[in-house]
């Protein structure tokens, strides 16, 4: 067994409104394969500019705040011995659980797998939403063999130009009272507010760049378009950092 025995640690969310937001709001299902696409897409940056390899034969990968299981399933198929972990049972036992099997319900603030045991840890789209963003990557960081990497996406906290979040946040305003339908606690505001979090945790950061992504159709091409755009647009970042 490569996790040792701890509580789940945060409550969980209403499984009612797990389920409208994966089924109907997101529509998740009918996805899939633009989401495993645009983080093959991200997989391949990380390897552009760090030592990790796309051919995961013998090692180790976790996916934290697996959701889905989309990307866990995809660093399964690339060859690595995947794992995925999620606070929401839901999540882990329904959704993921229908695209992979190493799955373990857990906090992503505190990861309870052996320490120095994996050859990578992803995060796609998940510390925005964690309260305790320290000890999430102080929890990735143990997880982490020495020169494992970190590959993690994450929002700029400033939505300004991208015109989806701001037809997001009228709808949910209009129909669901907040426009905070997604959960984001708070989001990074540069470049450099990411790299001091990961260099004051221990990693060491080869690339924050950001990035910006937006579906096409998705019935008729299954993708989305992706470019590396300036920070006045509002897009992504994406980051690669190897524990020291």
């Amino acid at each position: 067994m490569l996790w040792c025995c701890a509580g789940s640690g945060s409550a969980r969310c209403r499984s009612d409104f797990e389920r409208w937001y994966f089924e109907s709001w997101h529509k998740y299902p009918l996805k899939k394969s633009a989401i495993q696409r645009n983080y093959y897409e991200v997989l391949q940056w990380a390897a552009r500019n760090s030592a990790i390899s796309l051919r995961g034969r013998s090692k180790l990968a976790l996916d934290v705040g697996c959701a889905h299981g989309y990307a866990a399933g995809l660093l399964q198929r690339l060859g690595y011995e995947a794992y995925g972990c999620d606070l929401s049972s839901l999540y882990v036992r329904s959704y993921a659980k229908s695209v992979m099997e190493n799955l373990l319900l857990c906090d992503a603030q505190n990861i309870p797998f052996r320490r120095n045991c994996f050859d990578l840890v992803v995060a796609f789209e998940l510390i925005e939403h964690l309260p305790r963003k320290a000890e999430f990557l102080q929890s990735c960081y143990a997880a982490l063999k020495p020169n494992g990497t970190l590959v993690m996406t994450t929002p700029l906290g400033m939505n300004v130009l991208d015109l989806n979040c701001l037809r997001v946040k009228l709808l949910t305003k209009l129909l669901l009272g907040t426009t905070n339908v997604e959960g984001h606690v708070k989001e990074f505001r540069s470049a450099g507010e990411i790299r001091r979090a990961l260099e004051s945790t221990g990693f060491h950061v080869i690339k924050v760049e950001l990035w910006w992504f937006a579906p096409i159709p998705l019935r008729l091409l299954r993708r989305y378009v992706t470019v590396r755009v300036p920070t006045f647009v509002v897009p992504h970042f994406r980051c690669v950092a190897v524990k020291s």
